[in-house]
Order: structure tokens, then sequence, then C-alpha cells
């Protein structure tokens, strides 16, 4: 079994979020994977790596691997192509806190992977 936590590290997991996924990961003996879609081709800034170096500490007991995918197209095409790729059987995504008019005008990443495939997804709140 293969659990991938997709992030792109801009908000930090609290410890709190983590406890679903720890008792699944616990409970089924899967690997874990942290994994970040990049179609920039850009380095993480400074906090994005402090929220990595959190969410590595807060899961060092599973010993995650850690991936960087690179999509030209799409973070959810990213997403659905890693996820096939590497035989995930659960995706685990941070929910964005949007008001309102951003949620009408921003893509939702997590709407567009629902519609796309049966893979079990977890939304993180």
């Amino acid at each position: 079994k293969k659990i991938t936590i997709a992030s792109d590290f801009q908000t930090d997991f609290l410890s709190g979020q983590l406890i679903p996924i720890i008792e699944l990961v616990e409970m089924t003996k899967a690997h874990l994977d942290l994994l970040t879609i990049n179609t920039a081709h850009k380095d993480l800034s400074m906090q994005e790596r402090i929220h990595k170096r959190h969410l590595k500490n807060r899961l060092r007991h599973f010993t995650p691997s850690f991936s960087t995918h690179f999509n030209k197209g799409s973070v959810s095409g990213g997403l659905l192509d890693y996820c096939r790729d590497e035989e995930v059987d659960m995706l685990c995504m941070q929910a964005r806190s949007t008001n309102g008019i951003a949620r009408l005008l921003q893509d939702s990443v997590s709407k567009d992977l629902l519609l796309k495939t049966h893979l079990p997804i977890v939304i993180i709140k």
C-alpha cells in the first residue's frame, strides 16, 4: 500500500491535521510518500522549505520518501500522472482556505481530481 500526501508547502500542516493520515498509515502499514508537483520548475521559497521541514519532522517515524514531479501542464494532471505511474493507493491533500470570490475565480485541484479519478482522495482541513 502507498499513501501519498501532495503539498506545495505554501501552508504548514498542523499536527492535528495529520492524525487521521498517521492512523491510516499505521493501520495499513502503508508506505508514506510526500509529493510536490512543480509546474514552473522553481525552487521552494524559504517559507516553503520551513513548512516542508516541519512536515518531515512530524512524520519522521514513518521514514517518508520525498518526491518532486515536474509537469508542464496542470497540477491536477501531474498528480494524476504520478499516482498512476507510482501505483498510489490513496492521495491526501491540504484544503486551501479561500473566500467566496477567490473560490469562484480559482481552479480547484481537488475538484478536478475528484472528477477524473477513482482513486480515494482525502482532503485535510
